[in-house]
């Protein structure tokens, strides 16, 4: 009997995502989100005489590395082939925003400014800039998209609590730029898992048809508890695809994932969701790139 086909928990070789990415949010209203503001402000001390950490700008380079990486994944087929998924093809034809947003943070975020931040006295982003948690909290909160009035209306709310330095304010325009470099980074580590996760799940389809199409025994199957829905997704599409001789490895899998409470259909609408959700908030991201770029800071404030 030839040795069993197994699904592992996790496959090898793919980027990981930073311990603090929180995904994608669904946007708040706006009474919803000046309430968030409020509630951040509150929990929010301010440290005096502390200089910030120097990890805000090692994340940027870290950041910006993988973007680099992740975008030279995606060309490798070239741009005559049609990209997989929407996300990906965001993700490829707009990386030149991508890099102008990268320079931007590094020509304008001088390290002397930088240090003069008020920083956080305490939890996850201890002796990070405030302004930068203020930031990053409103990308996350807005799902990426940028709208110029309510990021006026979130920072009001905020100082209805505590007021910002005048620092501080200049200071948003540099620390969004920072905030959405990180969430985009997250959403592209994750499209290129997904990307990596359907390419192995192919290849283990083919071979279940071929265990499917022997005359002798099968050898034994494994569907391991913690693989993904998207390469248990893809492995359906394989599986549908294919001719009669699928029928055997067809039933096989739907018993698997019968074990797991699972269904096929309640597989591929969550897969879909996800995606969807991810490609607006890449294109949010990348909307409000090209806004920021756009927008004249000084008489906007």
């Amino acid at each position: 009997m030839s040795p069993p086909i197994t699904i592992p928990p996790s496959l090898p070789g793919f980027p990981e995502l930073d311990d603090d990415f929180v995904g994608v949010k669904a946007p708040l209203p706006l009474e919803q989100l000046e309430a968030h503001a409020r509630a951040l402000a509150a929990e929010h001390g301010v440290a005096k005489g502390e200089g910030p950490r120097k990890e805000l700008l090692s994340r940027l380079e870290r950041n910006a590395e993988r973007l680099e990486q992740t975008y030279k994944t995606l060309s490798e087929e070239g741009f005559d082939q049609t990209a997989e998924s929407p996300s990906e093809e965001w993700l490829r034809d707009n990386h030149y925003v991508v890099r102008a947003q990268v320079l931007e943070i590094r020509r304008n975020l001088p390290r002397k400014y930088y240090e003069e931040l008020p920083t956080l006295t305490e939890g996850r982003w201890r002796r990070y800039p405030r302004v930068y948690v203020l930031a990053r909290d409103f990308v996350s909160h807005t799902a990426g998209r940028f709208d110029q009035e309510l990021l006026r209306r979130f920072a009001d709310a905020y100082q209805d609590i505590t007021p910002l330095s005048i620092g501080e304010l200049w200071a948003i325009p540099i620390m969004l730029r920072l905030a959405l470099v990180e969430n985009l980074c997250g959403l592209a580590v994750q499209t290129l898992r997904a990307k990596q996760e359907r390419e192995a799940a192919r290849k283990f389809a083919a071979e279940l048809l071929v265990e499917s199409a022997q005359a002798k025994s099968k050898a034994p199957l494994q569907l391991a508890a913690k693989a993904s829905t998207t390469f248990v997704v893809e492995i359906l599409h394989s599986l549908r695809d294919q001719s009669v001789s699928s029928t055997a490895a067809w039933r096989w899998l739907q018993g698997r994932l019968s074990a797991r409470g699972q269904s096929p259909d309640e597989l591929l609408r969550t897969e879909q969701q996800r995606e969807a959700v991810d490609q607006l908030s890449i294109a949010n991201i990348i909307g409000t790139m090209r806004a920021l770029s756009a927008l004249d800071w000084p008489s906007a404030s």
